[in-house]
């Protein structure tokens, strides 16, 4: 899963996603992965959830550890140890548990599905005097993800039961919990939502006055909602004062923001904490937000921009090393080259790994060479600086060729086979109703069948509109100039329009 090498790092930070599917993380985030399940959120220095089985909602604070191991034979253990509390309302929480997760995959259709258990528990809950420990936790979860070139799509599910006892001998309290979790990893936006639904059952005895008890019995629910949201930024900074070499830049911002919300419904008590006949309702929202990681980025000197109506669009593709043209000239209306736009996807996309450091031989002596990749078009040899990049989106079947083995790599890009390419890239393509259909354009007659279905989903979701005149002109040829700019408009949907989508539909966030 080497498209996500970078952002696995972020995204580590808040979600169980280390169970789901093996997604690397940089060392000094790990300890961040938090068990989802749990309803908490975190940024770099704290932990935070809300506990109900005491009656009254109880926001905790706190550290979190994490102690992942190795995945043997599709087979996933980790451990976690928390330490949080409050003490306004004198409590205290500890919790250990340990997770094992198996993955099967589908080879033929790219799925991943990720079954995971609890292994080993212990947690002990403490509010005034009152004592709750876990004495049994149930539970089961499944999760499947679906790896597309530009984007990882995920869905799951998990139920629960918790029973702790009171104060040892005192009475039993009763968790059942009914959750589910989906979202979506990109390099420019990421967004993982979870809801879990919470059944309380009291069944113990209170000490009303010294040796006198008194059976007590309440029912209960809540609903706490989390959604961890990554994003990467790119702002222009223009610099000051004016007489400087270089007139401004983009500066890219990465961050992360967690998101908690919660609505209760609880017995009101008396002062002896004996339930009454009628419930509360509670609500409440909380936001944890990471430090932004901030970078400031080259600065594209090209003669023939200033004042080009895709200047910025330029600027934007060429600061981030997505369009790499030679020399002091862009070249806006010069034709896109099918090459040069196979690159820009792969790195706008980040379907690459970043190549290593080139290490003196000494380094390399003992070590099997690589074996060597069969070109699968024959007019992109080994040797061609964009072999790795046709080469990438012919496997993945995100581009085609124009005739069998042919690539065409300096035949000019049509903005059919522009849609088509961005749309297999998001695996949205999928979406398309089955033929015959109309895409509704004025031009629809003029879109080749392989290209309708790419269409028809790229206008559905805001990458393509019509002209004045509601024509695709799927063959037109795109020049370097609006490709930056569809490049551009493909880099915003990924960081907003596909994460407020999730965001509206789920937490109406």
């Amino acid at each position: 899963m080497n498209r996500n090498y970078k952002l696995s790092a972020y995204i580590a930070a808040f979600s169980m996603l280390l169970f789901f599917f093996p997604l690397q993380a940089y060392a000094q985030t790990q300890k961040f992965d938090i068990p989802a399940y749990e309803g908490g959120i975190s940024n770099e220095t704290v932990y935070q959830e809300v506990m109900f089985i005491s009656g009254k909602p109880v926001l905790l604070k706190g550290e979190f550890s994490i102690r992942p191991g190795r995945i043997k034979d599709g087979v996933a253990t980790t451990s976690y140890s928390f330490k949080l509390e409050n003490p306004e309302e004198q409590a205290e929480l500890t919790r250990r548990i340990s997770i094992e997760t198996t993955y099967k995959k589908d080879e033929i259709k790219g799925q991943e599905v990720a079954i995971s258990r609890i292994t080993r528990f212990s947690e002990t809950y403490e509010v005034g005097d009152t004592s709750y420990k876990l004495e049994d936790y149930q539970f089961s979860q499944s999760v499947i993800t679906d790896s597309e070139p530009s984007a990882e799509y995920f869905a799951g599910n998990w139920d629960a039961r918790k029973t702790y006892s009171i104060n040892r001998n005192e009475g039993t309290v009763t968790v059942k919990v009914l959750g589910d979790i989906v979202g979506y990893n990109t390099p420019w936006s990421a967004t993982h939502t979870m809801t879990q639904s919470y059944i309380i059952d009291y069944d113990g005895k209170k000490e009303i006055s010294k040796n006198q008890f008194e059976d007590v019995r309440w029912s209960g629910s809540a609903e706490v909602k989390t959604a961890f949201n990554y994003m990467r930024r790119l702002r222009y900074v223009q610099n000051e004062p004016a007489w400087i070499s270089f007139r401004g830049g983009y500066l890219k911002t990465e961050e992360i923001t967690g998101v908690l919300t919660y609505t209760s419904l609880l017995p009101k008590f008396d002062t002896n904490g004996i339930p009454l006949d009628r419930m509360t309702k509670d609500s409440a929202v909380y936001n944890l937000v990471t430090l932004p990681i901030q970078e400031r980025l080259p600065v594209p000197e090209y003669k023939d921009i200033n004042g080009h109506w895709a200047q910025r669009d330029i600027e934007r593709l060429t600061s981030l090393g997505i369009m790499t043209p030679k020399g002091s000239y862009f070249g806006p209306r010069f034709p896109m080259t099918r090459a040069d736009f196979a690159k820009a996807v792969v790195k706008t996309a980040e379907m690459l790994e970043p190549e290593e450091p080139q290490k003196p031989s000494y380094y390399n002596r003992n070590r099997e060479e690589q074996p060597k990749q069969e070109p699968l078009f024959a007019d992109v040899p080994e040797d061609s600086e964009y072999f790795k990049y046709v080469q990438e989106l012919g496997k993945r079947g995100v581009m085609t060729g124009t005739a069998p083995k042919v690539f065409g790599p300096n035949e000019y890009l049509t903005r059919a086979q522009a849609l088509s390419v961005i749309i297999r890239a998001l695996g949205l393509e999928k979406l398309a109703p089955n033929p015959p259909f109309n895409t509704t354009f004025t031009d629809d007659s003029k879109i080749p069948a392989w290209a309708k279905p790419s269409l028809y989903v790229a206008r559905e979701i805001g990458l393509l509109r019509g002209d004045e005149y509601g024509r695709a002109n799927p063959d037109e040829v795109m020049t370097r100039a609006e490709a930056a700019a569809f490049l551009n408009r493909f880099i915003t949907y990924l960081q907003q329009d596909l994460k407020n989508d999730y965001l509206r539909v789920r937490l109406n966030y």
